[in-house]
C-alpha cells in the first residue's frame, strides 16, 4: 500500500524532509549549527513546523532531552509516521559526525569505557549495532545518520550525498561489521565510513520506502500507545500523543525517552498533511 503523502502540489513528505536535512546541512556548513546534537533538534523541530514558526500548521510534536543520556538500543533518536487512525510506522535511528573533511585526523568512534558495562573496551559504533540487534526482526525500520559537513560543497567523499546527510541501514552497517571487523575493539575508520555510506542512501529514501511500506511494519495503536518487541525479553511501549493532551503527552514522552536512552523524539501525523489539501 502506497501512503501519498504530498501536503501541496509539488511537494512530498520524503521531499520536504530531505529539503529540511539539507538546509540544516547548510546551516551547519556555515556555522550556524553547531554540532551533531544541535544539527539533529534543528532537523526534527523544522520538520514539526515545515513552514517556520510564523505559520500555525505543524506536522506533530518533536522532543529534545537537554542532557546525554545511556543508550538502551544504540539509537538517540525515534521518528513515528501516525498513518491514520490505527497503525504507523517507527524508526529509530543513531547520529553521527564524522567531521571527515573538516578534521580528517578526528576520529568519530572512541572505545566505550564504562566501567561494568557489557561493552567495556569495545567500539562505541559497534557497541550501538549490538544494542540495535535486537531489534532487527522488530519490524522498527533501523539506519544510522551521517551528517555532512563539507565546508564548500565540494563533495569529495565517495558516495556522500551532494546536499544532505547520509543513511546506512542497521542491515548494511551489521553486514560491514562482521566483515571488515576482526575484533569489536577495533575503532571505525574514515576508511570504514567510506565503505559504510556505499549504500548510497538519504534521507529521502529512508522516508519514501517507509511511507510505500517497502521497508519497516505497520504498527497498531492501541489506547495511544505502540507495544514492540524485541529479541530478548522486553518489550518497547511507545506513547503516540493524544490532541490537545499537552501536558500529559509531555510527561508520557519525556518518561519514555529516559526510560530508553533516546535523545530526540519525532512524531509526524500524516493525516494532518492530508488534511492540508493533497
Amino acid at each position: 500500500m502506497i501512503i501519498h503523502t504530498r501536503i501541496d502540489g509539488n511537494m512530498s513528505i520524503p521531499n520536504l524532509i530531505y529539503d529540511i536535512d539539507a538546509q540544516c546541512t547548510n546551516d551547519l556548513r556555515n556555522g550556524l549549527i553547531n554540532g551533531e546534537r544541535d544539527f539533529v533538534s534543528n532537523l526534527l523541530g523544522q520538520i514539526r513546523k515545515p513552514f517556520g514558526l510564523l505559520s500555525s500548521f505543524s506536522l506533530g510534536i518533536a522532543y529534545t532531552l537537554p542532557n546525554k543520556i545511556e543508550q538502551k538500543y544504540g539509537c538517540d533518536a525515534i521518528m513515528i509516521f501516525r498513518l491514520d487512525n490505527k497503525d504507523a510506522k517507527i524508526a529509530l535511528f543513531e547520529s553521527k559526525l564524522p567531521r571527515y573533511l573538516t578534521a580528517p585526523n578526528a576520529e568519530w568512534d572512541s572505545i566505550y569505557t564504562k566501567m561494568g558495562s557489557k561493552f567495556y573496551n569495545i567500539s562505541r559504533f559497534t557497541s550501538q549495532l549490538e544494542r540495535q540487534k535486537v531489534l532487527k526482526n522488530s519490524g522498527v525500520f533501523l539506519f544510522e545518520l551521517f551528517i555532512n559537513e563539507d565546508p564548500k560543497h565540494l563533495n569529495k567523499i565517495p558516495n556522500y550525498d551532494a546536499q544532505g546527510s547520509n543513511c546506512v541501514s542497521f542491515d548494511h552497517a551489521w553486514q560491514e561489521y562482521k566483515i571488515n571487523k576482526i575484533s569489536p575493539n577495533i575503532k571505525w575508520n574514515n576508511s570504514d565510513l567510506d565503505s559504510l555510506l556505499s549504500e548510497k542512501l538519504n534521507i529521502f529514501n529512508i522516508v519514501d520506502e517507509m511511507l510505500k511500506c517497502n521497508k519497516g511494519s505497520r504498527f497498531s495503536i492501541n489506547n495511544y500507545e505502540i507495544t514492540i518487541e524485541d529479541e530478548g525479553t522486553n518489550q518497547l511501549l511507545v506513547p503516540i500523543p493524544r490532541e490537545n493532551q499537552y501536558s500529559e503527552n509531555k510527561l508520557k514522552i519525556t518518561d519514555f525517552m529516559i526510560e530508553n536512552g533516546l535523545q530526540n523524539y519525532m512524531y509526524i501525523d500524516i493525516r494532518k498533511a492530508r488534511n492540508y489539501g493533497f
